[in-house]
């Protein structure tokens, strides 16, 4: 029998359990694997014949809990932060897609390209709010994961969905606020409270839509007065920044808006004074400083090419100025983060490469050209055959649409 201690210590580096990005709790499972054999007779003989012919695809089944989800307040009032309807729902419909997904096990980690052969949900008048779901999911190894079919935007939200679920099981292994640990709860809850902030700024420094600011700003507020409860369960915490997210998102008008702001989110935590100290304490402290550092640098960054992926580029200067952004933050993660969560991010970023690949071959160029006086409208005319450009061009010279180019003018050129 397992004691105490080491109970402990397994649960503490269980993974959150997801499907498609979608979090549900884990209570158990089993795994079917092996070699693909068939057996021959040979004739005249007690022996047989044994042809391997190859591994045989692992199959999970899993028993698990949808449950109504209430966070508790600084004041102790209950709230639900989800209803038992509402995880249900997106639960079955992640279950019942067609596409394959990643599935995240809790102690194996990341597995790509299942999908759910079948599962069943068993709900009772006297357990209302809790439903045992048991799942079985096979591997489709017929076409890689994500599928090539899909358009260029929707494999980046699929390889972003990735890199959030890799990048926030590996923050839930890592975090630990152990009342042992000197210091560490103290720390912990004012590093969640300005995770929680950074989240704010992003809000604040964005037009925003007016019929959504409310439940973001109700999730933002919750999850800030539920600190401290929040950090003492990594896979909770971990669940708690993954929906302050998903409410940000859509928050905002427009990809440009969307993609402005997040990129404001960018090298969080870049100033924090770490302890410098080999002292247990300080190195477990530091641990969780990073481990909330690269976490929420990767939430910002997979949201932000989330929405870089429905902009609509009219030159390549907007193609690179955008790659180059993202590129940076990409590159300033990769040191800091497990082979895992890199290779999340590689795939990220090959995905978002593709559909810009696509988005530079009818993008326009920036030239210079020498133009008698004319107005916008009619230059456009002559270079594009409408006017449809003429703001456009107007606004790249510095001028009104009534004013007159004349001289060297900034054109667009294909």
């Amino acid at each position: 029998m397992m004691t105490a201690p080491v109970r402990e210590e397994v649960e503490n580096t269980l993974l959150p359990c997801s499907f498609r990005g979608v979090q549900f709790y884990w209570e158990g499972g089993s795994i079917v694997g092996g070699r693909k054999a068939t057996e021959g007779p040979i004739v005249v003989s007690d022996e047989q014949i044994i042809s391997d012919v190859g591994l045989r695809q692992r199959a999970y089944s899993i028993r698990g809990l949808i449950a109504v989800r209430t966070q508790v307040g600084e004041g102790g009032e209950s709230t639900v932060a989800q209803t038992y309807a509402d995880h249900r729902r997106t639960l079955l419909a992640a279950l019942e897609s067609s596409e394959p997904a990643t599935f995240v096990h809790p102690i194996e980690g990341t597995v790509t390209g299942l999908v759910a052969r079948s599962w069943s949900l068993d709900e009772t008048f006297s357990e209302l709010g809790i439903g045992r779901i048991g799942i079985e999911f096979i591997r489709d190894t017929t076409r890689p994961t994500p599928v090539v079919e899909i358009g260029a935007a929707d494999l980046v939200a699929e390889t972003a969905e990735t890199a959030r679920s890799t990048a926030l099981a590996e923050f839930a292994s890592k975090w630990n606020v152990d009342p042992s640990i000197v210091g560490a709860y103290e720390e912990g809850l004012a590093k969640t409270r300005d995770a929680f902030a950074a989240v704010q700024r992003s809000a604040d420094e964005a037009q925003t839509v007016a019929s959504e600011i409310n439940g973001f700003a109700s999730a933002i507020s919750t999850a800030t007065a539920d600190a401290a409860r929040l950090i003492q369960t990594p896979l909770v915490l971990a669940n708690a920044l993954a929906g302050v997210f998903d409410s940000l998102r859509s928050i905002y008008p427009t990809a440009a808006a969307a993609f402005d702001a997040l990129a404001l989110g960018f090298g969080y935590g870049g100033l924090d004074a770490l302890p410098d100290s080999d002292s247990p304490s300080s190195i477990a402290r530091r641990q969780n400083v990073e481990a909330m550092n690269a976490a929420m640098n990767i939430l910002f960054l997979s949201n932000a090419y989330e929405a870089a992926s429905g902009l609509s580029f009219l030159t390549l200067d907007e193609i690179d100025r955008v790659d180059a952004v993202l590129g940076e933050q990409h590159d300033a993660l990769l040191d800091v983060v497990d082979a895992e969560t890199v290779d999340a991010l590689e795939e990220l970023r090959a995905a978002f490469s593709d559909l810009l690949s696509a988005a530079r071959l009818t993008a326009y160029r920036l030239t210079r050209e020498n133009v008698s006086p004319t107005t916008p409208r009619a230059l456009a005319f002559v270079l594009y055959g409408s006017d449809e450009l003429a703001p456009t061009l107007a606004a790249l010279n510095g001028r009104y649409s009534y004013e007159l180019l004349d001289g060297e003018t900034t054109v667009l050129s294909s």
